[in-house]
C-alpha cells in the first residue's frame, strides 16, 4: 500500500510539474488597440471594424518566464503574409489603406537561438460592417466566461478524483492494519494526529468548493447579463439600420426635387427669352408702321390697313405678355406646342404684312411667293408664326439697301418647303458653325446698325424641331443666304 500512495503522489507531483512548465512559456501579447489614435477598450477587440481610410495600430510585447537575457525579437503576419518592421525593436504595427475584406494578425515573439513563445492573434475587418458599434458585446466573450468555467469544474473534479482515490487506498491500508499484530504497537497519538488531520484537509476542500460555488454562480450572472446586453445592442443596430433607411429615401426624394427645380428653371429660362426675344419684332414693326404713316401721302384704304396691322401687332405684344405672367405665377411652365390645322400660306402672308414697313425703311423690296396651293397642316400656328417672323426679320437685318428679299414655298408628297433667300452680307463656315446657338456672336453685322442678341435663330430651330422638322442653310461670304424649312405634311404623333 506505501508504493500505491508513493505512485499516486508522484503522479499528482508530476501533474503540478507540467502545470507549472505549461504556465512558463514565454507568450506573446497585445497590450492595446488604437483606431486614428484613439485607444478602443479590450472587451470590443472580437468585433474590429474599420474603413479603408482609418489607421489600426497594435502595441505588444513578450512575456519572458525565464531568466534568460537574450534580444526578444517578433514577427508579424498579416494574412499569412510576414510584415517587416522598419524597426525590429519596435513594439507597434500599424496598417491603414487597406482593401476590403477579414484580416487575421498574428505576432509571435522569438530568440536568435530559435526559442519561439506563444503567439498572439486578433481578427479584424475592413468596411464589412456599414455601422461599426465598438462597444458591442460579442459571443466570444461569454464563451470565454464559459471556458474559465470548465476550467474550475474540470480542475475540482481532478483534485477530488485524486482524494477519493488516496482516501480509498488509505481505508484499504488501514483494514489490513487493523488485522495485523503489529497493529496494535500503533501509537495511538500518532492515529488521532493524522484523523485530525485529515479532518482539517476536509474543511479546507469544502471552503474551497463553497467557494468555486459562488464564482460558478457569479460566473452565471454575468453570462446572464451579457446575453441580455446583446440583446440589446442588436436592437439598437436594427434601429440604426432602419433610421439609416430612412435618411437615404428622404436624401432620393431631395435630389428629385432639385432635378425638377433645375428642369423649371430651364424651361422658365427658354420661355422668357423667347418671349422677350418676339417683343422685339413686334414692336419694331408698329416703330416702321407709325414712320411709314409719317413719312408718305398715303391713301384712306392704306391708312387702314396700317392701322390694323399695328392694331393686330399691338394684340400680338400683348398675348406675349400675357404668357410671361402666366409662366411666371404658376410653378410649372408647359411650353409643348399647341397643334391645329392651320394654313401656312396665311401665315407666310401675316409674316410679311408685318415686316413690310421694316423693309420699307431700308429700301428693300419683299416678294411673296408663297403657293396658293400651299396645303393646311398640324403645327402651332404662333410659334410658326414666330420661327418664319425671326428668320423674315433676320434676312431683311442682314441685307444691303436696294436689294431683294425672297420667300417661297412649295410641297410635294411628303413635306412642305418655306425658304428665305437675301443677296445681303452672307456667313463663312465659322459662323454656319455657330449660327444655332444660343446668344451666338456672328462675324457678319447688320447693315443698318440694328441690335442682334443671338437669340433669333435658337428659337427658330426650337420651334422647328418640337415639328419635327429640319431647317438648312447655305451662304457665302458677301454673297446672301438661304434659309430653307421644311416640315412633314403629316406630323409623328
Amino acid at each position: 500500500m506505501k508504493i500505491y500512495s508513493i505512485i499516486l503522489k508522484s503522479l499528482f507531483i508530476l501533474f503540478i510539474y507540467n502545470l507549472i512548465l505549461y504556465c512558463q512559456v514565454d507568450s506573446t501579447y497585445i497590450s492595446s488597440v488604437r483606431i486614428n489614435g484613439n485607444v478602443v477598450l479590450s472587451k470590443f477587440w472580437s468585433n474590429l471594424s474599420i474603413s479603408k481610410k482609418d489607421i489600426i495600430s497594435f502595441d505588444f510585447n513578450t512575456q519572458r518566464t525565464g531568466t534568460g537575457s537574450e534580444e526578444m525579437l517578433h514577427r508579424i503576419i498579416l494574412n499569412g503574409v510576414p510584415i517587416n518592421l522598419e524597426n525590429m525593436n519596435s513594439r507597434t504595427v500599424s496598417f491603414s489603406l487597406l482593401d476590403s475584406g477579414n484580416y487575421l494578425l498574428k505576432i509571435q515573439g522569438y530568440t536568435k537561438t530559435s526559442n519561439e513563445a506563444k503567439p498572439a492573434y486578433i481578427k479584424f475587418n475592413v468596411d464589412i460592417n456599414p455601422i461599426t458599434v465598438y462597444n458591442e458585446i460579442s459571443d466570444s466573450d461569454i464563451s470565454l466566461s464559459k471556458e474559465y468555467y470548465y476550467a474550475a469544474l474540470v480542475f475540482i473534479s481532478l483534485l477530488l478524483l485524486f482524494n477519493v482515490v488516496y482516501f480509498s487506498l488509505r481505508l484499504l491500508r488501514n483494514k489490513k492494519t487493523n488485522t495485523d499484530p503489529e497493529y496494535k504497537r500503533y501509537n495511538k497519538k500518532e492515529l488521532l494526529k493524522e484523523v485530525f488531520s485529515k479532518s482539517e484537509n476536509l474543511n479546507d476542500l469544502n471552503y474551497s468548493n463553497s467557494q468555486l460555488k459562488e464564482s460558478v454562480k457569479t460566473l452565471r450572472e454575468q453570462n446572464n447579463n451579457l446575453r441580455t446586453q446583446v440583446r440589446e445592442l442588436k436592437q439598437h443596430i436594427e434601429n440604426l439600420e432602419k433610421a439609416n433607411s430612412e435618411l437615404l429615401e428622404q436624401k432620393t426624394k431631395l435630389e428629385k426635387s432639385i432635378v425638377l427645380g433645375e428642369e423649371l428653371h430651364i424651361k422658365k429660362e427658354k420661355l422668357f427669352a423667347t418671349a422677350v426675344h418676339d417683343i422685339k419684332n413686334p414692336a419694331a414693326a408698329i416703330k416702321g408702321y407709325v414712320e411709314l404713316l409719317e413719312s408718305f401721302d398715303l391713301n384712306a384704304v392704306e391708312q387702314q390697313e396700317i392701322i390694323q396691322y399695328l392694331v393686330d401687332t399691338s394684340a400680338r405684344i400683348v398675348d406675349l405678355a400675357q404668357k410671361m405672367s402666366v409662366a411666371i405665377a404658376q410653378s410649372d411652365t408647359n411650353t409643348a406646342p399647341n397643334f391645329e390645322s392651320s394654313s401656312l400660306k396665311s401665315i407666310i402672308d401675316s409674316v410679311c404684312y408685318q415686316n413690310i414697313a421694316n423693309a420699307n425703311r431700308k429700301q428693300i423690296k419683299l416678294i411673296n411667293n408663297a403657293s396658293p396651293q400651299t396645303p393646311k397642316i398640324e403645327i402651332d400656328k404662333e410659334k410658326m408664326h414666330e420661327a418664319i417672323d425671326n428668320v423674315v426679320n433676320n434676312a431683311i437685318k442682314f441685307s444691303y439697301p436696294n436689294s431683294t428679299v425672297i420667300i417661297k414655298s412649295y410641297f410635294n408628297e411628303k413635306k412642305i418647303f418655306i425658304e428665305v433667300i437675301d443677296n445681303g452680307v452672307g456667313m463663312d463656315s465659322d459662323d454656319l458653325n455657330h449660327l444655332f446657338e444660343k446668344g451666338a456672336q456672328l462675324s457678319s453685322k447688320p447693315t443698318g446698325s440694328e441690335e442682334s442678341s443671338g437669340l433669333g435663330l435658337w428659337i427658330v430651330k426650337n420651334i422647328i424641331d418640337e415639328h419635327g422638322g429640319t431647317i438648312i442653310v447655305s451662304s457665302k461670304k458677301n454673297a446672301g443666304s438661304t434659309f430653307k424649312i421644311e416640315l412633314p405634311l403629316k406630323r409623328r404623333k
